[in-house]
């Protein structure tokens, strides 16, 4: 029986993924030696915006908003996405 893919299926996949992924990239990080393939699989890249203050004399508010991946993340959305419609 075929299962229904929906949007929400998608979204769960990618962030099984994404968390897996950076699971696996931790672990990597502490029991590989120092090389240049571990920094390659574990170097972080963050897409977003940093602190953003708004002061409106009543109400005095900030965000910030960071999205951090690395290569084995990317690895794995697309992993869990390709079983997702695999199976």
């Amino acid at each position: 029986m075929l299962m229904r893919r929906t949007t929400g299926k998608v979204i769960t996949a990618i962030i099984l993924g994404t968390i897996t992924g950076d699971v696996i990239g931790a672990l990597i990080y502490q029991f590989l030696p120092k090389s240049p393939l571990r920094d390659l699989l574990v170097n972080q890249v963050s897409v977003g915006f940093n602190y953003f203050e708004v002061n409106l004399l009543i109400v005095d508010f900030g965000l910030k908003l960071m999205i951090s991946f690395n290569l084995l993340a990317i690895i794995f959305m697309f992993l869990m996405i390709y079983l997702l419609y695999k199976f």
